[in-house]
């Protein structure tokens, strides 16, 4: 598994208990990485948002979270960005889902210089300004 923001598709899912009693709902998420479990807990009205926002993303169209141990509660079709990272416990690494989102085939996403120049005067040149040498003179 890798850290950061993924694409991921889920593919398992239903709600639980910890060993204390309280209630959670939780996901499995298909990644090209590999697979990965987000737990959304109900403990505050805070966390029940974010719960409520994570599940409506994978598809979740009920008022009801008991449905969400059926079959269709989720859309196994329907890619979510989730970011992930690393957490420590008791000397060890594992990877946690801290996000869920909605998945937008527009993530943003670094290029490097030269690729953005060489685009930039493409776009300059099919405009007809070959060559510029100050803001002023593009025509925009």
């Amino acid at each position: 598994m890798i850290t950061g923001k993924i694409k991921a598709f889920p593919f398992h899912w239903g709600t639980s208990e910890t060993k204390e009693g309280k209630p959670f709902v939780f996901i499995d998420f298909e990644t090209e990485h590999g697979n990965i479990t987000w737990k959304g807990y109900l403990s505050s009205e805070a966390a029940t948002k974010i719960t409520f926002k994570a599940i409506v993303c994978c598809g979740f169209k009920y008022d009801d979270l008991s449905q969400m141990n059926n079959d269709n509660a989720l859309d196994k079709n329907a890619p979510v960005s989730i970011e992930v990272e690393e957490e420590e416990y008791k000397d060890k690494t594992y990877y946690k889902v801290k996000w869920v989102n909605r998945f937008s085939s527009t993530e943003r996403k670094h290029i490097d210089s030269d690729h953005l120049r060489k685009s930039l005067a493409n776009v300059l040149k099919d405009m007809g300004v070959e060559k510029h040498t100050s803001v002023d003179e593009i025509p925009f």
